[in-house]
């Protein structure tokens, strides 16, 4: 678990000082390579459920969905400061920030270095508060976050029937 940190006691800036979910691997002949070992819960599966079908979805298949990734997400340990989406090729649903570990140690680098770490703490103390908000959120999936799923099932469901329309045009040697 993140320590608190020596500014604001926000234990947000201390993800920092955790262990790598990265370790070094032995190879043969005394050579070596970085592999993820993810630090997953027993009751937890190994990858999100996504949407990884060619078929159009329900708003029930998807809140599903929605609510094994949210679930997942909560209990992985996986960086919590990125976008969602339930599908490949599919936008971001509304609300979560994309903030990469990378981005988040250059703000800590320059907040460091400008001597600006109290308000670097409070800013991301908010971003993973509203992260942790909104998993919960989306994983309860109430009328409002159903309301936001289905406008991009709807967009989603089109690009797959558009696809399929496409196939078959290519499969009887039409241009789509």
């Amino acid at each position: 678990h993140a320590q608190p940190s020596a500014v604001g006691g926000n234990t947000t800036s201390g993800f920092f000082q955790q262990p790598s979910q990265f370790q070094r691997q032995p190879q043969a002949a005394g050579t070596s390579s970085w592999q993820a070992q993810p630090q997953l819960p027993a009751s937890v599966a190994t990858t999100p459920a996504g949407v990884t079908g060619k078929k159009p979805l329900t708003i029930d298949e998807l809140v599903g969905v929605v609510r094994t990734d949210m679930e997942t997400w909560r209990q992985s340990g996986l960086w919590p400061l990125s976008c969602y989406t339930f599908a490949r090729a599919q936008p971001c649903v509304e609300g979560f920030t994309d903030l990469s570990p990378e981005e988040a140690r250059w703000a800590w680098l320059q907040a460091k270095f400008k001597n600006t770490m109290p308000q670097y703490a409070a800013e991301m103390g908010r971003e993973a508060q509203k992260h942790s908000q909104l998993q919960e959120l989306y994983g309860r999936a109430d009328p409002a976050v159903q309301q936001i799923l289905a406008q991009g099932l709807e967009k989603y469901n089109a690009s797959l029937v558009q696809q399929q329309k496409d196939a078959t045009a290519a499969a009887q040697g039409r241009a789509p």
